[in-house]
């Protein structure tokens, strides 16, 4: 049996980013903060429990929070270069 990706694309997911980089550079808006889950997926293909900033001129940023195996201790925010 064949299974269908469902998977956006990473040349689309690219492209995403880069428009949305290149109205904030026509806004004059230095970066964006994406914090609503349906945006999240639009712009990284993920439903994790992340936030993604978007600087006008960089690479973005997704910071994933991590739950911790070790009562008390905080959850880690994870780096992951797009």
């Amino acid at each position: 049996m064949n299974r269908m990706d469902l998977r956006t694309p990473k040349t689309e997911l690219d492209n995403r980013i880069q428009q949305l980089q290149l109205y904030l550079q026509q806004e004059k808006i230095d970066s964006a903060l994406i914090l609503q889950k349906a945006d999240l997926f639009y712009f990284t293909g993920t439903i994790q429990n992340a936030h993604l900033y978007v600087p006008a001129d960089r690479s973005p940023i997704l910071m994933v929070k991590r739950i911790s195996p070790e009562p008390g201790k905080n959850p880690l925010l994870t780096r992951s270069s797009h």
